[in-house]
């Protein structure tokens, strides 16, 4: 039964469907799983073609999209990061609306002078802070599925075992990577035209003479690649930053599991890395809070753009990981004395409501205070002293994904769960799963709503006008990265499943490993130690 476990896993993290009334047996008897997997695992070579044929139908799309990519040996309350990812892609949308808006063609510039000083504008300037949380969710994700098959293989990650995490994560960005990239260089400058519709082909400037570093997700590396208004496919870089972070997490994971303090004191210095190679940038290039001022013209190229500066997303999710196993080592431990004995820290975050609170306060104040803190300077970028903007540029990015851990901590001790059910929902599901084709979807677009004859030659930047281009563009490109994962990028994620991901999986390791942890201890016999045989 074991062996139909192993056989049946290898749908796994791709396959996500909802779970039946059946399937929930699995998450707590697991006995009845392994019968449940047993009966329904030889199904006739008919049986097996109708499932290939339904595995690409329309429903089963939904049901892929909608579904958990919880695993019988995972929590459901990971679907909890499916909610971050969500929130991470509206808030990408939001300030790639709002530089659009800033640069298209403005009738009033006194008017957009006005909006600068808005706090509610620059809460969406500040939204590019969003895709710090889809990297550290990112890397949560890679840091716990290491440590799930160190402790099934006894702490050892085997050369193949590196080898399946890269293909893995490969084959999980590159449909949509490869997708875009065609579609984005060779079908949108056609669609439409413009007064500024040339700027749909700007960004693909190089790809000509240098597309080899984009091919192999490296374009961001480039230094020409990420010059403004240059490169080739390069508003790519999220999923370019995502693969090369994570050619470096199972590194980390070994050191981890070989000893706890040196992987955390490795997580610290990775945190203060990351600040002072930002305050670096921002001296070197004069960044400004303001980000509308003309020497954030390096922004991207110094900073955003780098997986080096994100050294701090890593940190963070590695140490959260970290503490995740502790609290599933602590929720094993029955009697109340003993956990206060072996967890005392967690003990009292666990009981102590007034103590969970506090954290979640804590996270949403350093998130919100992120949000609000360039209103002055946008409106004025040179009242801030050159120490000034470093200090910020250096802690605004680790002070904001403190914040998302923080709150994420509150949620996994107990607290919190209202918003652990609201983020975890098919709808936001949904959206996560197309997190990858929309990332660089917002792009097409951005220059459908602005750079065509379907927008005014002038826009007067009025607040509801901009409530209005902004929820548009959420919405259409939300919209149409569903379509488009549906149509496109969910047949060759099939394919994928079907052809690649029995060779490349680690489920049947993780579901074997998981079939010995959950099996019941043997009772002792009535006669055992008794007098009477």
């Amino acid at each position: 039964m074991v062996e139909s476990l192993r056989k049946s896993s290898h749908h796994s993290f791709y396959e996500g469907g909802e779970h039946s009334h059946k399937e929930s047996m699995v998450l707590h008897n697991p006995e009845a799983s392994l019968k449940l997997i047993d009966e329904t695992s030889k199904p006739s070579p008919d049986d097996q073609f109708t499932q290939v044929v339904h595995g690409f139908s329309l429903t089963h799309a939904y049901d892929y999209l909608a579904g958990s990519r919880c695993r019988p040996w995972d929590d459901r309350e990971l679907d909890v990061l499916d909610g971050y990812k969500f929130f991470s892609f509206v808030l990408i949308s939001i300030a790639q609306t709002s530089y659009m808006l800033a640069y298209t063609s403005v009738i009033d510039l006194l008017q957009l002078f006005a909006l600068l000083r808005m706090v509610s504008v620059a809460q969406f300037l500040a939204s590019n802070l969003g895709l710090e949380t889809f990297v550290f969710v990112s890397v949560f994700y890679g840091a716990y599925k290491c440590r799930q098959i160190m402790e099934a293989r006894s702490g050892l990650l085997r050369p193949l075992d590196f080898l399946k995490i890269y293909f893995r994560k490969f084959l999980r960005l590159a449909p949509a990577y490869y997708m875009m990239w065609i579609i984005m260089w060779a079908v949108i400058p056609r669609l439409a035209s413009g007064p500024i519709w040339n700027f749909t082909d700007i960004d693909f400037e190089t790809c000509k003479e240098q597309w080899l570093p984009t091919l192999f997700f490296m374009g961001n590396l480039i230094p020409k690649e990420m010059k403004p208004y240059e490169g080739c496919y390069q508003f790519a870089w999220p999923l370019q930053v995502d693969m090369q972070i994570a050619l470096l997490v199972p590194f980390i994971a070994l050191v981890y599991w070989k000893s706890r303090v040196a992987g955390n004191t490795l997580m610290v210095l990775f945190i203060f890395t990351n600040v002072a190679v930002n305050m670096y940038y921002s001296y070197t290039y004069d960044l400004k809070i303001g980000f509308l001022h003309t020497t954030n013209y390096f922004l991207l190229q110094a900073i955003i753009s780098k997986p080096w500066t994100k050294t701090a997303n890593i940190g963070f999710a590695f140490i959260m990981v970290d503490i995740y196993f502790q609290i599933l080592a602590y929720r094993k431990v029955k009697a109340s004395a003993e956990k206060s004995l072996k967890f005392p820290v967690l003990h009292k975050i666990h009981t102590k409501g007034w103590l969970g609170n506090l954290i979640l306060l804590g996270g949403l104040a350093l998130i919100f205070t992120n949000f609000f803190f360039c209103t002055h300077w946008n409106a004025d970028p040179m009242d801030a002293t050159k120490f000034g903007n470093a200090i910020y540029y250096g802690l605004s990015r680790p002070l904001w994904i403190l914040g998302v851990a923080m709150v994420l901590f509150s949620i996994f001790t107990g607290h919190f769960g209202k918003a652990k059910a609201f983020l975890s929902t098919n709808n936001m599901r949904i959206i996560a799963k197309s997190v990858a084709i929309g990332t660089v979807l917002e792009m097409a677009v951005a220059q459908g709503l602005f750079n065509s004859y379907a927008t005014p030659e002038g826009i007067s930047l009025t607040f509801p006008t901009c409530l209005l281009f902004g929820l548009g563009f959420i919405m259409c490109t939300m919209v149409v990265a569903v379509i488009l994962m549906i149509l496109i990028e969910f047949p060759f994620t099939r394919l994928i499943q079907n052809f690649l991901t029995p060779y490349i999986s680690h489920d049947p390791l993780l579901a074997k490993h998981y079939a010995k942890t959950q099996e019941p201890e043997k009772k002792p016999s009535l006669l055992e130690g008794s007098t009477l045989k």
